[in-house]
């Protein structure tokens, strides 16, 4: 298992650290597994992992207390001394919590709490800080964005012309893609509209990232005007709207009055500038340039190897300042900000985390 769909790599560690060695310690790490992908499929990737950490912590803790009884008892037969001191600390702390219940039960709810509310953030840590994201060599891609100066909006959309000129100069990105932003759109599917959240996407976008349907495939190379626009829905709708119907492959579906085709579903974990979106559909957004259209898209670029992200920040602030003065009424004042797709995806989070 790979992903969002692994468990905890600190709850794996945790359990190869005190489980057994040999037959017993493989057996329930298999069952622990066998467990782990039921709970997948049944309640989703993040739920899986939750209640693995505290699966992990639980089977932690019996062991290293088989651990700690054995030892006790090989202690009593050199000598129990040590055995013996720590049975009467033992009754002695049984005999006042007896005496206090009240602040025992404090003392424990307090106990387990705090075990609780670690394990549920160190899963937290783990998945959104230390777990690569679920595209393909994930620490190449970054998000480009426009930077307008004068006010330091550093995470502007960007103009398909300025997107063109971007790809086409750069040497520091072995590819560029484009998304655009969200918009409501109404689907229909066998004479029944629906109001969808929809991104226009280019034909290479999943490629670009390496992102697979899980059932179906994603978007197809393709000419301009080549057959009908194809469109891949989020799992989410596919299960709400469709209720998870193969079906709908291969059905045509109309989106704003235009026939597209259905043609694969995105995994569930898919989020990426993809928050609350129903469907993509494969689209020119090439067709703008600095004079007849407006900011809109969001690029993201693949860092060409060896270079590094300042070199490709030199040169994209560079390309910006040509275009600037290609085209001063339009971007004057704009420049380029590259950000690493994993600082774009974590933000502010990292710190409070």
């Amino acid at each position: 298992m790979t992903g969002p769909s692994r468990p905890p790599r600190w709850a794996c560690r945790l359990l190869e650290s005190v489980l057994p060695e040999g037959t017993r310690g493989r057996s329930v790490l298999a069952d622990l597994e066998d467990e782990f992908r039921e709970v997948v499929r049944e309640e989703g990737p993040a739920a899986a992992r939750r209640w693995y950490g505290w699966e992990a912590a639980k089977l932690a803790s019996h062991f290293v207390w088989q651990r700690l009884r054995l030892r006790s008892g090989a202690g009593e037969r050199k000598g129990g001394g040590t055995v013996d001191r720590l049975r009467q600390n033992v009754r002695l702390a049984l005999r006042r919590f007896g005496r206090a219940p009240g602040f025992t039960g404090i003392a424990v709810l307090t106990i387990a709490l705090g075990i609780g509310a670690n394990v549920a953030i160190f899963s937290v840590v783990d998945a959104v800080l230390l777990e690569p994201l679920p595209y393909e060599d994930p620490d190449e891609l970054v998000v480009l964005w426009e930077w307008h100066r004068p006010r330091d909006v550093r995470e502007n959309v960007a103009n398909p012309g300025n997107f063109k000129a971007w790809r086409d100069r750069s040497s520091s990105f072995s590819a560029m893609t484009a998304v655009s932003l969200t918009m409501p759109a109404t689907m229909t599917h066998q004479g029944e509209p629906q109001e969808v959240m929809i991104q226009a996407a280019l034909p290479d976008f999943f490629s670009f990232l390496g992102v697979e349907a899980t059932v179906g495939r994603t978007f197809s190379p393709r000419e301009e005007g080549d057959g009908p626009m194809e469109v891949v829905l989020s799992h989410r709708h596919w299960q709400t709207r469709f209720g998870g119907s193969r079906d709908i492959l291969g059905s045509t579906v109309l989106v704003n009055g235009n026939a597209a085709v259905v043609v694969g579903i995105l995994p569930a974990e898919y989020v990426i500038f993809g928050e609350g979106v129903d469907a993509w559909a494969a689209q020119n957004l090439e067709a703008g340039d600095q004079s007849n259209s407006g900011r809109w898209m969001m690029v993201l670029g693949r860092l060409a190897p060896g270079r590094t992200l300042e070199a490709a920040r030199d040169e994209m602030q560079a390309i910006a300042a040509g275009l600037e003065e290609e085209f001063p009424d339009f971007n004057g004042g704009w420049s380029v900000n590259v950000v690493p797709l994993k600082q774009q995806a974590v933000g502010d989070v990292r710190a409070s985390l």
